[in-house]
């Protein structure tokens, strides 16, 4: 919702087709944000592996065959191509460019080597790709995700956006210029991607002690009205992190994930972005999200709520803002 809320707001879409769309999540979320022309794709294979059901919109389809039938104003191809062999690869990005003149892509970095990477590659090789088919990268979002949330919780806050440049295919150039033009393109992405999915791969490792390590002390945070932002649905509130280490802490393996309560009450794990009942909280990388029981504004209805987080994690989160960045620093 995050991300899908930038998209629109920097490009406007009324049409938007996701080659590689998973259940279609993407999806609901550009529905969520006013954009009702939304369809999208992805390979029977792939979702057999899945119990999820399809989300409108969404339908299984060969992606090595596929070909649009119309043009939208916006086409995402988002952890993809590293999942189907390199022909089919090429054949999605071809399909990328001949549904939108405007596509934005997202990959890992190679040498990740999680199951079902089957096919990763230097993010060169994308880029010649798509200037194979008269586009250029425009790297337009990485630094709106910079100024707005400092960091990369996710792969996909890496997603790079490339525009037609050309109204036929050229040849990927192998001049000097050529050759400057996709060395610049190959940016700090895949630094950044590598250190994240490394992070991830550490938090796999067995420790090495013998012995488990001692149990966090876990205490109850309460969130003032103050730090109550407006949700993404109606009757929502969200509480955001103001610490680093808060996310990665509760990324970490072996941290209790947070429990929120109102008046000590806890309230229930909201399904997926089902908001339809109230009394639900939900956990990302940034932030928590969540509701009243009666549905009332968690601000002004004189009630507590709490987050139950390790004891290290709460103390920075009382801190202010100006203290929390100069000890990040």
């Amino acid at each position: 919702a995050r991300l899908t809320g930038l998209l629109v707001e920097q490009m406007q879409p009324r049409s938007v087709l996701d080659i590689g769309c998973g259940v279609g999540h993407w999806l609901d979320a550009f529905r969520a944000h006013g954009v009702a022309d939304v369809a999208g794709v992805e390979d029977p294979a792939f979702l057999a592996a899945t119990d999820a059901a399809l989300r409108p919109g969404a339908e299984p389809r060969d992606l090595a065959q596929f070909s649009p039938v119309r043009r939208v104003d916006l086409c995402l191809c988002l952890g993809v191509v590293h999942r189907v062999p390199q022909a089919t690869a090429e054949a999605v990005v071809a399909a990328c460019t001949r549904a939108s003149d405007t596509v934005v892509f997202s990959a890992p970095a190679p040498g990740i080597g999680l199951p079902g990477y089957i096919n990763e590659r230097p993010w060169v090789v994308w880029h010649r790709l798509f200037l194979s088919h008269g586009f250029t990268l425009c790297d337009e979002l990485r630094p709106l995700v910079e100024e707005r949330w400092g960091r990369y919780p996710s792969p996909y806050d890496l997603l790079v956006v490339y525009r037609r440049a050309a109204t036929t295919p050229v040849a990927a150039p192998s001049d000097p210029v050529g050759a400057a033009l996709l060395a610049a393109w190959q940016r700090i992405d895949e630094q950044v991607l590598q250190g994240f999915w490394f992070a991830r791969a550490l938090a796999a490792v067995p420790p090495v002690v013998a012995k488990p390590l001692p149990r966090l002390r876990y205490v109850r945070f309460e969130i003032a009205p103050e730090r109550m932002d407006a949700g993404p649905q109606p009757g929502t509130r969200t509480f955001r992190f103001r610490a680093l280490a808060t996310s990665v802490a509760l990324a970490a393996d072996g941290v209790d994930a947070p429990m929120v309560a109102e008046d000590a009450a806890p309230l229930s794990l909201a399904d997926g972005g089902d908001w339809s009942r109230p009394g639900q909280f939900s956990v990302d990388a940034q932030a928590i999200v969540f509701s009243s029981r009666d549905g009332s504004d968690p601000r002004h209805n004189g009630r507590t709520y709490t987050v139950r987080l390790p004891a290290h994690v709460a103390w920075l989160e009382h801190q202010p803002g100006a203290t929390v960045l100069e000890r990040e620093l």
